[in-house]
């Protein structure tokens, strides 16, 4: 008996990964091949006895999003070495995990959800997790409230943290979802410094219009991909910002939809 499983399922049952969501991450990333043909669907079923190639065996970075990261800020030529960042929509810490390959100082992790930072992220010295927060509502004054309860939280689980009180950061990452990006540009200029650096990603199913969306919420036209960015960087502008380059994220979201990367800064003259 042969019968056909899940490709996710099956490489953490023949242990290829420790876990079904790294597994997911590395069928998405183009790095699985099942008798020599590319599988890059989660739901794909195959035959247990298939012969399984893996391009990579280990991601590098905790999650998907690490690998978009870095190529992001190798295009944009981002030093992050030293600097504080916020991580808005941290979720399980690739971006963040990302920053710390690359020598960041300190991640503040920010997202709206809770539990989901991976542990190896948030036992990082340089890590502060903020949860359950929502950075389009935050101010100066509520960020460096929920810091310091964040700080005090690490430090009394024993963590060695080399930061005691929040300043505004060098450099800000976002990854957000069901949200356009242009909601929470506002907040940011609150939590950081003037000359600050803001790498976002950019999801077209959300920031599009409802008839621009395709079936499934996954948008293929070229021309809809060119007014998304068109728009995000004109109403970016309005709030401020300039910028500096744009470019196609390596990996398609989770759904297949393309992403984009905006490299933005505030408009100093």
């Amino acid at each position: 008996m042969n019968k056909k499983v899940r490709i996710d399922h099956l490489l953490v049952e023949k242990e290829l990964f420790p876990t079904k969501h790294k597994a997911q991450a590395a069928i998405m990333s183009g790095k699985i091949f099942v008798d020599n043909k590319r599988i890059d669907k989660c739901g794909t079923f195959v035959k247990p006895s298939s012969p399984i190639e893996i391009t990579k065996p280990e991601l590098t970075y905790v999650g998907r999003g690490g690998e978009k990261l870095e190529k992001a800020i190798l295009t944009f030529n981002i030093d992050v070495s030293r600097k504080s960042a916020a991580d808005i929509g941290a979720s399980t810490g690739g971006f963040s995990d990302c920053l710390l390959h690359n020598g960041c100082a300190l991640v503040y992790a920010i997202d709206v959800g809770y539990g989901q930072l991976d542990m190896a992220i948030r036992k990082d010295h340089r890590v502060i997790p903020i949860e359950r927060t929502n950075a389009r509502h935050l101010t100066w004054e509520t960020f460096r409230e929920i810091s310091l309860k964040a700080i005090k939280s690490e430090i009394k689980q024993g963590k060695n943290l080399e930061i005691t009180e929040p300043e505004p950061v060098d450099l800000i990452v976002m990854d957000v979802s069901f949200i356009s990006i242009l909601k929470i540009l506002e907040a940011l200029k609150n939590i950081m410094k003037p000359e600050a650096d803001i790498v976002s990603l950019v999801k077209p199913q959300f920031e599009a219009t409802k008839e621009q969306v395709g079936k499934g919420g996954v948008i293929t036209d070229p021309k809809v991909h060119g007014e998304v960015l068109e728009r995000v960087i004109n109403g970016a502008k309005e709030q401020g910002f300039e910028t500096i380059n744009w470019c196609e994220s390596p990996i398609k979201g989770a759904t297949g939809n393309k992403e984009f990367f905006v490299h933005l800064r505030l408009n100093q003259s």
